[in-house]
């Protein structure tokens, strides 16, 4: 039952993206999100294989797990930062997004990912298998990485910024957040006193090694 949509524009004043709202439309080459849009739900873009590019405005809070996974021709995503605070019951805050797992999984093609200084967590999985994607600069605004979130990815040298003090504990499966990957090299960036748990812990099988050769961890830890 294939879904033959080329093209989708949503308007202005849409909120939320829902789950699987646009999943395996495999024929999508273009996609336009406006400003105003927060949530993108789950799987609500998945296996959309076509779309190069994905440009999000910087009213997004959420991305849901599988969001864009699988979108095998998506070559480039964009999150624009967003400066505005949010007013909440203890004051304003700064604006937030989190990344769900496997956001962008099976993204084999996606080789430039721009992060917004909005960002705060990134979760399991969530570049998995992206070969062509060489760079990931972590803003300073990330403070949790889920397991695995670069696992099969092209990664090699990776900076963790002092903002990042929570990963999850790890089971015997999985290990951290760099179980899987290609990172040769760590750099603890400067400012921080100490290490998260498990932050390049490997897993307790073969099946998620770490396979870093150098680490660089600050003075003052």
């Amino acid at each position: 039952y294939p879904v033959s949509i080329e093209r989708v524009v949503i308007p202005e004043g849409v909120k939320t993206i829902g789950d699987y709202a646009f999943y395996k439309c495999t024929g999508l080459k273009s996609l336009t999100l406006p400003e105003g849009v927060e949530t993108i739900g789950q799987h609500a873009f998945e296996g959309c294989g076509t779309v190069p590019a994905v440009n999000l405005p910087k009213s997004v809070k959420s991305i849901g797990n599988d969001a864009f996974s699988n979108c095998t021709g998506l070559k480039t995503v964009t999150m624009n930062y967003n400066s505005e605070d949010v007013i909440t019951d203890k004051g304003p805050a700064a604006y937030t997004m989190t990344i769900g797992n496997g956001a962008f999984a099976g993204c084999q093609s996606l080789s430039s990912v721009v992060l917004s200084e909005n960002v705060v967590s990134i979760g399991e999985n969530a570049f998995y298998k992206c070969a062509a994607l060489k760079e990931l600069i972590l803003p300073e605004s990330v403070t949790t990485l889920g397991k695995c979130f670069i696992r099969g990815a092209g990664v090699t040298s990776l900076v963790i910024p002092k903002s990042v003090t929570s990963c999850p504990v790890s089971s015997t499966n999985y290990g951290g957040p760099l179980g899987g990957s290609n990172v040769r090299e760590v750099v603890f960036a400067e400012g921080r006193s100490s290490i998260p748990a498990c932050i390049c812990e490997g897993s307790y099988n073969s099946d998620y090694p770490v396979s870093i050769e150098s680490v660089v961890i600050p003075e003052g830890v």
